[in-house]
């Protein structure tokens, strides 16, 4: 195992760390990110190009989300005491307070070395009031490489000196092996309902999933984006979907194509999907070109933003939850 930490500048670094098997990583402090995850030497995720454009992009490329991923209401509260996020879009606060948020601040780092595996540990304290999100919270996210396995690990940990809100995960944009695009992809989800949406990409009802959105078995892609892509107004998927249970000794998320597998672990009881098919121009290292639709899977595990009681964490709760990937080479 062995790991390398570069100062990007004064409040910035990169970890570049190499398993000695088939995994690689880098990660930085800002935002708790992931800016490169392969195996074999070959990309998992989007990397883009250049560092100062990852930093600062509002995609959320890699980036943890916090204090609270997905979309919730402005307005609300917490055993009766009120609550004004800061708004980013119709009433809602994105991803903790968007550009805003966790996501695009440096946070503490260390890194320990175990016998069979390496931690890289970040930490923030994010203030009261902060976005408008009630309470301190003291949040941790540990990044768990191990040396026989190849398997990568992300652990979130919270804790409030009060009451305050969390849902915490990550925005990996996976895209296997330097494809072209998604469409070949299969993938298989344990989820057979969802969160409807409204015109703002709120989740406004729990129903069954269209056939669309229908992944309980392994579908191909293509068929689904194209219906998608004519036939309804968001023209892509960005929909969370609820596991049927919660399970951690198998895995919730199947996603493939002909190269390879990635199969998701998690105890978290939803998963927001997204197919990044906006046509953000950003130069990545999987493309020659621009602007590229279709190029990657976000696959976010979460809370149930609906459930609003399930976001409370109050002094005294450890919020803590798990997001486990495996990776399986189909090349012959």
């Amino acid at each position: 195992m062995k790991y390398q930490i570069t100062k990007h500048n004064d409040e910035v670094v990169f970890i570049d760390i190499d398993n000695g098997d088939k995994l690689k990583a880098t990660l930085s402090n800002f935002g708790a990110g992931v800016f490169k995850l392969r195996y074999d030497d070959l990309p998992m995720i989007l990397e883009i190009e250049d560092k100062d454009t990852w930093l600062h992009q509002p995609c959320f490329y890699g980036k943890t989300l916090a204090r609270v991923a997905g979309r919730i209401r402005c307005e609300g509260d917490i055993d009766g005491e009120p609550y004004h996020l800061k708004e980013t879009t119709a009433g809602y606060s994105l991803h903790g307070g968007e550009i805003n948020s966790l996501s695009f601040r440096p946070w503490k780092y260390e890194v320990k070395e175990y016998k069979e595996k390496l931690d890289v540990i970040f930490s923030i304290t994010s203030r009261n009031n902060d976005n408008g999100f009630p309470g301190v919270a003291k949040i941790k996210v540990i990044y768990e490489i191990y040396k026989k396995t190849n398997n990568f690990r992300m652990i979130y940990k919270g804790t409030t000196n009060t009451k305050t809100l969390l849902n915490i995960s990550n925005h990996n944009y996976y895209n296997l092996f330097n494809s072209p695009d998604v469409s070949d992809y299969t993938l298989k989800v344990n989820a057979n309902k969802y969160g409807e949406i409204d015109n703002t990409v709120f989740i406004t009802n729990t129903n069954k999933v269209p056939w669309y959105l229908d992944f309980e078995r392994a579908t191909k892609l293509k068929q689904r984006l194209d219906y998608i892509e004519k036939k309804t107004w968001i023209k892509t998927i960005d929909n969370t979907f609820i596991f049927n249970n919660i399970m951690t000794n198998k895995p919730q998320v199947v996603m493939k194509n002909k190269d390879v597998k990635l199969s998701m672990f998690t105890d978290y009881p939803t998963l927001n999907i997204f197919c990044d098919n906006f046509h953000n121009p950003v130069k990545f290292f999987q493309f020659k070109t621009l602007d590229n639709g279709r190029r990657a899977i976000a696959l976010e595990p979460q809370l149930y933003d609906l459930d609003h009681d399930s976001l409370i964490v109050r002094k005294g709760d450890k919020y803590k939850h798990f997001i486990l990937l495996k990776f399986k080479d189909l090349r012959k």
